[in-house]
């Protein structure tokens, strides 16, 4: 069974499903990040990972457009763009379940609001990573997303999600190859 699924709607199936409990701890993990505003010709700084959203395309983004709208494009000739700078310091949140809700135990955020970085990942419930979690559940469940992806390095999460996927089919694949022999 391939699960291809967000954090929040796994988190979501999980409880629906009855494999969350009351005082479960729910852990993610995100790179710290910052978002500036920046004339479209400055040059990116080399030293920083950098998403660089020309104006129209941040204010879609921040607003979760997926598609390139007739409203986006009157910012077009605006000379302005959005750089999201990673760092390599991660940021972690820890949840708990209490009563059918979460609720934040903790967190090293230091002035960072966890999640606007739109690349959060690595989810843990009760310390234990979301793939062997699942795997105690059931050993046919692969889970392809963010949640699934232990990011090692700051920036676009995109690579990992895709570089995961591959390791997974390759292991589906030589498991599906010994039974076969």
């Amino acid at each position: 069974m391939f699960l291809c699924i967000g954090v929040i709607q796994l988190l979501d199936l999980l409880y629906r499903s009855k494999f969350l409990n009351n005082n479960d701890v729910i852990e993610l993990s995100e790179f710290k990040h910052e978002f500036k505003f920046k004339l479209i010709n400055t040059p990116i700084d080399n030293k920083k990972i950098t998403i660089r959203y020309r104006l129209d395309r941040a204010i879609g983004h921040f607003f979760g457009i997926q598609f390139y709208s007739r409203f986006l494009k009157i910012f077009k000739f605006l000379p302005f763009c959005v750089d999201q700078n990673f760092y390599l310091k991660k940021l972690y949140i820890k949840f708990k379940l209490s009563k059918n809700n979460l609720l934040k135990i903790s967190n090293n955020l230091s002035g960072n609001l966890f999640g606007s970085s739109i690349h959060y990942c690595n989810l843990k419930i009760n310390g234990i990573d979301i793939n062997s979690f699942l795997k105690k559940k059931n050993p046919n469940i692969f889970g392809f997303g963010m949640a699934f992806v232990d990011q090692i390095s700051p920036g676009p999460i995109s690579n990992d999600i895709i570089l995961d996927i591959l390791k997974k089919l390759k292991k589906i694949n030589m498991l599906k190859l010994n039974e076969n022999r």
